[in-house]
């Protein structure tokens, strides 16, 4: 099974060609590192699909499709990692008593909340973004949010090594391959975004600095619902710096 193939099914529901047998574990270190490139290939699909609806519907139509499709696209397994995270933090509860986060599928009030809140913050967002720059932050944005999500699994520890299904690739995942995961994304918005995808990935990089400490204070590391809320908050951070830089 290729790496990047592995990263696909894992952060998608976008079906992919893979060799039979089972994935060997060193497969889930390498497919990690493939995260970004997972999210540039969502950004592409969301791009296609923003210029097809821009033939029959306005912007605010176009934006609710696009957030749609970007949810629905990953399966809104982060949707549903953030949700648990806020309603376990929401709760008071610790680490030590069993927390909430991720654990089970019910969603509480402050995790509707989370939810809402993120996919309002989304469609203000691209509703901004009109001209030329919305292409660029459709691109820039899953990339730096998933990019995100594989930082965390190489900085910092997992809290709950046995459980989920994100514990093969913290497991396996190098160190060390954090650095080539920035380098890449830096480079990568920097070509397709300019200052702006600059600016956008710079500002997520102080934003994920900020969570990693959280996470540890709060967690002692992080859970499967951790990685999941991070990247949704450095998606929707992306989308907000890049609707400062080209928004109308």
């Amino acid at each position: 099974m290729s790496a990047f193939g592995l990263a696909v099914r894992f952060l998608t529901i976008l079906p992919w060609p893979v060799t039979p047998g089972e994935p060997k574990a060193e497969d889930f270190g390498r497919a990690a590192a493939r995260f970004p490139f997972v999210g540039l290939m969502l950004g592409a699909l969301l791009v296609i699909l923003d210029a097809g609806l821009g033939f029959f519907f306005p912007l605010p139509v176009r934006s609710v499709g696009v957030v749609a499709a970007l949810a629905l696209l990953s399966g809104c397994l982060h949707l549903g990692g953030l949700a648990g995270w806020a309603d376990g933090l929401g709760g008071g509860e610790s680490l030590e008593s069993g927390p909430r986060i991720m654990q089970g599928s019910s969603c509480g009030p402050l995790g509707g909340a989370a939810i809402g809140l993120v996919l309002l913050a989304k469609y203000a967002a691209l509703v901004s973004l009109a001209g030329p720059g919305r292409w660029q932050a459709l691109l820039v944005a899953p990339m730096l949010a998933r990019a995100g999500m594989a930082l965390f699994l190489c900085v910092l520890p997992s809290a709950r090594p046995e459980e989920g299904a994100v514990s093969p690739f913290a497991r396996e995942v190098n160190p060390a391959e954090g650095f080539g995961v920035a380098g890449w994304t830096l480079l990568l918005c920097l070509v397709l975004g300019g200052m702006g995808g600059l600016l956008a990935a710079l500002g997520c990089g102080a934003a994920f600095a900020g969570l990693k400490r959280f996470f540890l204070a709060k967690l002692g590391g992080s859970t499967g619902g951790a990685y999941g809320a991070g990247g949704e908050m450095l998606e929707v951070l992306a989308l907000a710096l890049c609707a400062a830089w080209w928004g109308s």
